[in-house]
């Protein structure tokens, strides 16, 4: 009745409730309320010191240690320790002018000049999905940049720091822990903020993965191959085909390889469940332009056959006790989750070790983890990492370096 929320999803009785969200007027009352009990605390406390709390409200300490001890399931983790900080320094000026330019976007006012390429980046997801998907999209990137912001201001320390701890999931990847961090922010903010830095990403890391372990099994997988040799040219033709953006046709491609379907979803079926990702995200209209490509339906053909290969080998591979797969990483998965599950379980351990490798190699040059990749202070020499990264997993694997 207040206007402050306003239903996304209706719900469905013994099914999930519905979703909502905060108005932008909900917004603005939200933000005013905690913006003036802090003026108050301030005028009522002339000592007051403002910072971090933790859930019990107690003052949050920052861990000197990059990662968690234990693992989601209470292993041992099996990451090196004391390798990098908990601590990311952020570029707060970019983060400000990337708020700026969120609103100035948002509201048609002309647009700062030294960001021309955030103009460019804006407008053309736009072009792609319309006004209220590209408003939903700005508003998000400029919000999150506020978090960030606010976070860093809160530090404590003359410089922007964002605390980041990464807890190792039950496959072997590395997750920042809650839901306020750089990993989980969209690429603009995350660019913004680390300006200067590069980020090293493995090139198609999944495909690459399966390819590989198909082709020790000898299973020809010819579609997989031609999009490792091609990877921009067909990115570029399912973008163009589909009329969605470059990074949204790479959401597609990896979508594809954990499960997700090239069809709408049913009547009683949820957005929640993975198989819908790509519909979920890009619309009902995307998916079915997106089923009638002729490659994409070759390559998910070269999906299927090595998925059941490379998960019968890995099944037969397992010394353990029955039913349990284990992947390159020691990390187990009981046999009876679905074929996409055990994929994704093994293709995250494989990934995970060729992280470790990274991570033991590059250490304090380390800000921060993505899941194929890190983000550094100076550029690394990429020919001797793929190789070492080789001779440790016997995965032969491209890095990617960009300036960010």
């Amino acid at each position: 009745m207040l206007g402050w929320f306003e239903k996304e999803l209706e719900g469905v009785k013994g099914k999930w409730a519905s979703g909502w969200k905060l108005t932008d007027h909900g917004y603005k009352v939200a933000s005013g309320f905690f913006l003036e009990f802090l003026l108050k605390l301030a005028t009522k406390y002339d000592d007051l010191v403002t910072g971090l709390i933790d859930a019990a409200g107690s003052p949050y300490r920052t861990p000197g240690d990059a990662f968690r001890s234990t693992t989601a399931t209470g292993a041992k983790c099996r990451f090196p320790r004391n390798v990098m900080s908990s601590l990311v320094e952020v570029n707060s000026q970019n983060l400000l002018d990337l708020i700026g330019a969120s609103e100035r976007w948002l509201n048609r006012d002309p647009f700062p000049e030294h960001l021309g390429w955030l103009k460019c980046h804006w407008d053309e997801y736009k072009r792609c999905y319309g006004d209220q998907k590209s408003y939903s999209r700005v508003l998000l990137a400029g919000r999150q940049a506020l978090v960030m912001l606010s976070i860093a201001n809160s530090s404590k320390s003359d410089d922007a720091l964002v605390p980041t701890i990464y807890s190792e999931s039950k496959a072997g990847r590395l997750y920042a822990m809650g839901h306020v961090n750089l990993q989980r922010c969209v690429g603009e903010v995350r660019r913004m903020a680390l300006q200067g830095c590069y980020d090293v990403d493995i090139e198609n890391c999944h495909w690459s993965l399966l390819s590989q372990m198909a082709m020790r099994i000898c299973i020809d997988t010819p579609c997989i191959s031609y999009y490792l040799d091609n990877k921009n040219l067909l990115r570029n033709e399912v973008a163009q085909f589909a009329g969605i953006t470059l990074d949204d046709a790479k959401f597609v491609l990896i979508s594809l390889i954990y499960g997700a379907v090239l069809q709408c979803r049913g009547k009683m079926e949820s957005f929640e469940n993975k198989q819908n990702a790509i519909e979920a995200k890009l619309g009902r209209d995307v998916v079915e332009r997106l089923a009638s490509h002729p490659f994409l339906q070759g390559l998910l053909k070269d999906l299927r056959e090595a998925s059941r290969g490379v998960i019968d080998y890995y099944r037969g591979q397992t010394s353990k006790r029955a039913g349990v797969i284990v992947n390159d990483a020691g990390r187990e998965i009981n046999g009876s989750h679905s074929d996409r599950e055990i994929l994704s379980h093994l293709l995250q351990g494989a990934e995970s070790e060729a992280m470790r490798v990274m991570i033991e190699e590059l250490r304090d040059n380390i800000v921060l983890l993505q899941h194929d990749g890190v983000t550094v202070i100076d550029k690394p020499d990429v020919v001797e990492l793929e190789r070492r990264i080789l001779a440790r997993t016997g995965y032969s694997l491209s890095l990617e370096v960009e300036l960010l």
